[in-house]
């Protein structure tokens, strides 16, 4: 029983953040970040910057945002979950922007699409003002995008 409770939260969690999060148009305003290679080879990239970067894991204190239907591979490859830790303390939620419509074997391309900052609400894009999203894109581009591109090798580009 119990594990069907979970089961049945997990699913609705997962279609609140399909409707929510995963469609380009809902959370339009970040920049879309273009690697020229393909999904799968970001994916290592990730692993392999979570291996060398621990830090940049969400940590136990928020687990509760997230992490259970991210390991139980509802939308594994699809979704990644940056924690911040020094100040401002935050999560990033970054997602294939292409997610569930198509996968191209020669680029990727991902956005930031909501913010986390421990009150269990992803924040969008149009509630920031726009010093803070510039604030966030930076942050972003400097602490994960610039060691993505060494793991992968390649530029990465913000698509106009």
């Amino acid at each position: 029983m119990k594990s069907l409770k979970k089961l049945l939260f997990l699913t609705s969690f997962f279609c609140f953040l399909s409707c929510r999060f995963i469609d380009a148009g809902s959370f339009s305003g970040w920049n879309t970040i273009v690697f020229p290679i393909s999904p799968k080879k970001l994916d290592v990239a990730v692993d392999k910057l979570f291996k060398e970067y621990p830090n940049y894991a969400m940590p136990d204190k928020w687990k509760n945002y997230g992490e259970d239907w991210i390991k139980q591979g509802y939308i594994r490859n699809k979704i990644f979950i940056f924690y911040f830790e020094s100040a401002p303390e935050e999560m990033y939620y970054i997602s294939l922007v292409d997610a569930g419509y198509t996968e191209h074997p020669e680029y990727v391309r991902i956005a930031i699409r909501g913010v986390e900052i421990g009150n269990g609400y992803w924040k969008e894009n149009k509630e920031y003002s726009d010093k803070e999203k510039k604030r966030i894109e930076d942050r972003f581009k400097n602490e994960i995008v610039s060691k993505l591109e060494i793991y992968v090798k390649a530029k990465s580009y913000i698509q106009k």
